[in-house]
């Protein structure tokens, strides 16, 4: 029986490149180092220009629901303000290409001013239910 020769093979095409030595900054996509926010992104004043300004592309920004916090006369849902005011400042985040890490926050400080977990978990389902996060994926790098 008469074994075939092997076809002999050919390397696959290369091509150099030279590339040129950047020492600039630049602002690497999604990754990196993030800028906190202040005023936060809820705030209509807030328009990126210190994310950008330091190269960054992602931004971390808090959303206060301090007047949400347990109330025994007032146990009220969310206002629809605040939402439209989150997501006003995602759309600013979007245009000037800015992503975003949430955290929504009913203090900033330990104190233990919290709310209980019933009202909180009515205000997830609220977040779920009003599509914030869903038709601002593009924007919203993480949630926290």
């Amino acid at each position: 029986m008469k074994k075939n020769k092997p076809e002999e093979i050919n390397p696959a095409p290369t091509k150099t490149v030279d590339y040129t030595i950047d020492n600039n900054n630049f602002a690497n996509p999604e990754r990196g180092f993030y800028w906190p926010l202040s005023p936060p992104i809820t705030d209509s004043t807030q328009d990126f220009a210190g994310v950008t300004s330091k190269k960054c592309t992602l931004a971390y920004s808090y959303v206060r629901l301090d007047n949400y916090l347990p109330n025994p006369i007032d146990d009220s849902p969310i206002a629809n303000s605040l939402f439209q005011d989150l997501a006003d400042g995602l759309a600013r985040a979007r245009d000037v290409g800015v992503k975003v890490i949430l955290r929504f926050v009913y203090n900033e400080d330990s104190s233990g001013n919290d709310t209980t977990l019933n009202r909180m978990i009515k205000h997830i389902e609220q977040i779920q239910s009003n599509g914030i996060l869903v038709n601002n994926a593009d924007v919203i790098a993480v949630v926290q």
